[in-house]
């Protein structure tokens, strides 16, 4: 199943895949959607990794939704959402930290700035 059809069908958690991307998806109840945003990542797997899936997805779908992609073991993964604004979020419990959960920028503050840089990659100008 795609994201797409994912976001409107009944369950409430579904593998989906994008491309070669397998991505296990939870929707967030409602009182949870300011710590966790409105969908949660809970795993990612990729056949080919660093293929652009994830980043295809991610520009296409954050314009509307928050994700929150929980315990980010790959560094290459966490450069790559840091560098895409998320945030780490958990809290670093006795002496061993555990793995980042990291939450996406939210949709409602970041429309304009997806407009400019989607433009400025198709090499059109910008008001």
């Amino acid at each position: 199943m795609k994201f797409e059809t994912f976001i409107d069908s009944k369950w409430n958690n579904y593998w989906v895949k994008e491309g070669t991307l397998n991505i296990y998806v939870r929707k967030t109840p409602a009182i949870f959607k300011a710590k966790w945003g409105d969908f949660q990542l809970a795993s990612l797997s990729n056949d080919r990794p660093g293929n652009g899936d994830l980043r295809r997805f991610l520009s296409k779908w954050e314009k509307h939704y928050q994700f929150y992609v929980e315990n980010v073991l790959n560094p290459r993964l966490e450069v790559f959402l840091l560098g895409r604004s998320y945030v780490a979020v958990n809290e670093k419990v006795c002496l061993k930290p555990w793995p980042p959960c990291m939450l996406g920028p939210d949709p409602s503050t970041i429309a304009d700035l997806f407009h400019i840089v989607q433009d400025y990659h198709n090499g059109e100008p910008h008001d």
